[in-house]
């Protein structure tokens, strides 16, 4: 893929950032052909965009997740300065091309996290987190709708994250089961789905090392002060506007959105 099908595909995305609209796909010229392409994509589109990095999102954490983008591996796209609302949240509608969330665990580092020739370990991730976040993912492609089938697209699209809402934060790990920690999600007051951390590649943190190895692997690097969110233990959950949407994640408490 050349500068000038990345800079067309760029052009397309921005273009669609900045009038909330949607693509139905990128020209066949600008279309990335492989998972490489698609960030290829990704950094110029957050080279274009301009906004500080505060975080990174993972996606693509569970089967389910993968067969639907067809992928065998997740990844990672970046979580945007202003673009983290506090729980209770009120999420402008006018705003998103899409109202879709994501009931998932967030953890705030409190040190940076390289992956030195590519290894870290659960006890150097397990040491650089801070807080322990509960957290819904805005997902909202600049596609029409979630582009099945293609993980290069979704990658490129900035892994079709538009931020978070985050409740109140956990110190640290200790005294936590992040594998067997429940999580529910309820829209309207009727629980919709269900999960566990053990739905995050095996363990959350594990999702916390992938990102720190990949993004270290394209020159990349987790700091001190992000906030990192693992993917889906309920679901990709489309809703309607004005419903109210609750995640309940027991001791670590819940976090809450309306798209109004």
């Amino acid at each position: 893929m050349d500068q000038a099908a990345i800079t067309e595909a760029v052009s397309a995305f921005a273009q669609a950032r900045k009038t909330v609209s949607t693509i139905g796909a990128l020209a066949e010229s600008a279309r990335p052909a492989s998972i490489a392409e698609g960030y290829a994509i990704q950094d110029a589109s957050i080279a274009a965009w301009g906004r500080d990095i505060v975080g990174w999102k993972v996606g693509a954490t569970n089967t389910a997740a993968l067969e639907l983008f067809g992928l065998d591996e997740p990844f990672y796209g970046p979580i945007f300065a202003g673009t983290i609302f506090n729980s209770p949240a009120t999420l402008p509608s006018g705003e998103f091309q899409h109202y879709c969330l994501e009931s998932e665990f967030a953890f705030r580092l409190g040190s940076d996290l390289p992956a030195p020739d590519g290894k870290v370990s659960l006890d150097d991730v397990a040491a650089a987190v801070s807080e322990v976040i509960p957290a819904f993912e805005i997902i909202s492609p600049r596609f029409d709708g979630v582009p099945k089938g293609d993980g290069a697209c979704a990658i490129a699209d900035c892994g079709i994250g538009a931020g978070l809402v985050i409740g109140a934060p956990h110190v640290g790990l200790d005294g936590l089961d992040l594998v067997g920690h429940a999580v529910s999600l309820s829209i309207d007051g009727k629980t919709v789905a269900e999960g566990t951390g053990s739905l995050v590649m095996g363990h959350p943190l594990e999702a916390l090392a992938w990102t720190a190895r990949t993004l270290a692997s394209h020159g990349k690097m987790l700091k001190a002060g992000e906030v990192i969110t693992t993917g889906t233990t309920t679901g990709v959950q489309f809703v309607e506007v004005g419903a109210t949407c609750i995640a309940d994640f027991g001791s670590l408490g819940t976090v809450e959105a309306i798209f109004a």
